[in-house]
């Protein structure tokens, strides 16, 4: 399954979900390739600490579905990610990490403005 999102690589990238996982509960940004291409099904690996391959898992904020991805160390450009999630703790320990199956690239552009130009066409009707 090839990935047709796009996270920015910068620092606290701001991101709003849609679906059931309530606020308050957990994200991780984590390289597809790790744990036989299953990295979600291991709290190890969804919950590890954050690396280049990984987010370290994320707390989304209690009031909204808001989730700042800290990339600090920045994710790698070159890896497809999946999101896990996991209405749980958060640890490694929790049993509850899940794959959302949202596969994600790194991109170095963060912004794209396209400006559309309209032309009108005015008609004067006489009655």
């Amino acid at each position: 399954m090839g990935a047709t999102h796009r996270l920015p690589q910068v620092p606290f990238a701001k991101l709003t979900y849609v679906g059931d996982l309530p606020p308050g509960k957990w994200l991780s940004v984590v390289a597809l390739s790790l744990h036989g291409h299953n990295p979600c099904i291991e709290g190890t690996t969804a919950a590890h600490s954050k690396t280049p391959q990984h987010s370290g898992p994320i707390q989304v904020d209690p009031s909204n579905k808001l989730v700042t991805v800290p990339q600090t160390p920045l994710l790698n450009a070159s890896a497809i990610f999946t999101i896990c999630y996991a209405d749980g703790n958060g640890t490694a320990t929790d049993l509850t990490w899940r794959d959302a199956y949202i596969r994600v690239l790194i991109s170095k552009v963060e912004i794209w403005y396209r400006t559309l130009l309209h032309t009108a066409l005015m008609a004067r009707f006489q009655g």
